[in-house]
């Protein structure tokens, strides 16, 4: 009888081991991907209405949370400010900006009187950031674009995203 007691124990034995590993064949799951919060930037957020000749204007870009992702590193995002023209009048100025943008985004460069460095991001930073942008004391009276926009460079694809703020000076 102790016999048969110790085979009924080696078969339960052996029978709990064959449902643990059972169960944990059940429910093994792969290791999470890292994730990390994506951010792009809307701005600015704020600069005085009416800028006149020889002001500094302070421009904010506020980080905005969109996706999650798993991608093994962050994408770009490169933030620019420029004032561009004289234009004679608003309606130039508005063709300026039509013609820009069939342009690649781009103004002629005699018309860019004033750029703010460019600040380089990317899309795992939550930080606000800041432009500086010196109007130049002596200004042609006229129409300016205040223009602005985000750059985000991703798997090899270029998206632009711009404002364009008319301001008369």
């Amino acid at each position: 009888m102790l016999k048969n007691v110790s085979t009924a124990s080696c078969l339960t034995y052996l029978g709990a081991i064959m449902c643990l590993l059972l169960l944990s064949a059940c429910n093994s799951q792969q290791p999470a991907a890292n994730s990390h919060q994506i951010y792009s930037f809307h701005g600015p957020s704020s600069y005085s209405a009416q800028p006149h000749a020889g002001d500094l204007l302070q421009l904010d870009w506020k980080p905005k949370s969109e996706a999650t992702s798993g991608e093994a590193a962050p994408d770009s995002i490169l933030l620019t400010v420029q004032l561009v023209g004289p234009f004679a009048s608003l309606e130039d100025l508005q063709a300026g900006i039509a013609q820009s943008k069939t342009a690649h985004d781009t103004f002629v460069k005699s018309k860019i009187v004033a750029s703010a460095a460019p600040i380089l991001t990317d899309t795992w930073s939550n930080s606000p950031r800041s432009s500086l942008l010196a109007v130049p004391g002596k200004l042609q009276p006229g129409y300016y674009d205040l223009y602005y926009a985000t750059t985000l460079t991703s798997k090899g694809k270029i998206i632009t995203k711009r404002t364009d703020a008319p301001l008369h000076m």
